[in-house]
């Protein structure tokens, strides 16, 4: 049985953590530990984007060059029976801050939960 659910997430606006806390709200209410790890790059991403920044990340989406990101609290991801990673498309890619998680050394935890 999930005891323990770790959330990993990047929302510029917060759209797609409200879209994720109502995914294990149910889960919540019967019992399980959510513990949420947000992805924060050392270089924000503003919203609303100034158009030239826009078109900037462009290439770095489609190529996966991952900006680096904060360090997140490991033992949140080392406890987790589950982990939910919630991710945003940018131009038919996952999220740069996602990108930079999955290849930092935080990201290569997740394949000791598989």
């Amino acid at each position: 049985m999930l005891t323990n659910i770790a959330v990993i997430t990047y929302s510029q606006t917060g759209q797609l953590t409200r879209a994720a806390a109502s995914l294990v709200r149910p889960l919540e209410q019967a019992g399980v530990k959510i513990s949420w790890i947000f992805i924060e790059p050392k270089i924000p991403y503003p919203f609303p984007w100034p158009i030239r920044r826009f078109f900037g990340v462009f290439p770095d989406s489609v190529m996966g060059i991952a900006p680096e990101i904060k360090p997140i609290d490991q033992d949140k991801l080392k406890d987790a029976d589950l982990v939910i990673l919630a991710n945003q498309v940018w131009f038919l890619s996952p999220s740069l801050p996602i990108q930079g998680f999955l290849a930092s050394e935080n990201g290569r935890l997740l394949s000791k939960k598989i």
